[in-house]
């Protein structure tokens, strides 16, 4: 969350519910030199629902998004999983 922020809050059933996201978003540009050179540009973006912060009755928990969860975790798995297969073969050889 950025400093200054306002937070959109939200009640359902009776709880007040706060969503939490990751964004990310880039812009580029360019051309080329010249009185013919193109250019262009362009941007993108993304957001991943992390999950949300529940305050029920003055006890505030956080509810994961669990599929977006689960697929962050892919790469660090994929990554451990070789780390450790590299770090075996070097013991054997």
């Amino acid at each position: 969350m950025s400093p200054g922020r306002t937070v959109r809050r939200s009640s359902f059933g009776g709880e007040e519910i706060i969503p939490v996201a990751l964004v990310s978003f880039g812009f580029g540009g360019g051309g080329e030199a010249g009185q013919d050179g193109a250019s262009g540009g362009g941007g993108g973006g993304m957001v991943l629902p992390l999950g949300i912060y529940r305050n029920s009755g003055g006890q505030v928990a956080f509810r994961p998004n669990t599929m977006v969860v689960l697929a962050c975790l892919v790469p660090v798995i994929s990554a451990f999983g070789a780390a450790v297969r590299r770090a075996i073969r070097a013991a054997k050889a």
